[in-house]
């Protein structure tokens, strides 16, 4: 599984995320897809001063996962099949950081949510096999795919890997920032 990666943060994340509990790979998943997307809204407003600092600060109006998902998917950012998948991706987050019950990724209530996740299913295919239908972009390519998919952490992880690689190149286009990229196998 390759990620794109922006930061020394963001790198040790990444690296730490497969050996990490599931209730704190769930967590951490969604913290780095919610850092992408955090960047591209904020990106939209105009540098005011405080205003949008005030905005986007831990509990303002504008910092939560889900508003910011839905503000990407508003602005053109992602999506209406990555807004779902996000969505899913902060159920699972929440069913962990809130039911402690839900102590892995095969449990009831977590598993179907992980079925549901639709990116993997359009963005990944068998590693050697070309996809036939030029549009879907981005294309990546993983070794034991049909293993992989069937696994709920990793389909979970794999839908976070598409959603903050996805956003990565946009990130550098518009001028949000120019992080030294780096590409980290996981």
């Amino acid at each position: 599984m390759v990620w794109i990666s922006k930061s020394d943060a963001e790198t040790v994340a990444i690296q730490e995320l497969t050996a990490l509990p599931p209730r704190a790979a769930a967590i951490v998943g969604v913290a780095l897809v919610h850092s992408r997307i955090a960047t591209m809204v904020a990106a939209k407003f105009p540098n005011d001063g405080n205003t949008k600092k005030g905005l986007f600060r831990e509990n303002g109006a504008l910092a939560g996962y889900d508003t910011q998902t839905k503000m990407a998917y508003a602005f053109g950012i992602i999506s209406d099949r990555a807004l779902r998948d996000c969505q899913r991706l902060g159920r699972v987050r929440n069913l962990f950081a809130h039911n402690l019950e839900v102590a892995d990724f095969k449990h009831p209530l977590v598993g179907p949510e992980c079925l549901e996740l639709e990116l993997v299913e359009r963005h990944l295919f068998p590693q050697g096999e070309e996809s036939a239908d030029r549009s879907i972009s981005p294309r990546s390519y993983i070794e034991n795919l049909a293993e992989n998919l069937a696994d709920n952490r990793n389909r979970f992880q794999l839908t976070a890997m598409l959603v903050t690689s996805s956003l990565t190149p946009l990130i550098q286009a518009g001028g949000v920032q120019k992080p030294a990229v780096r590409r980290v196998l996981i």
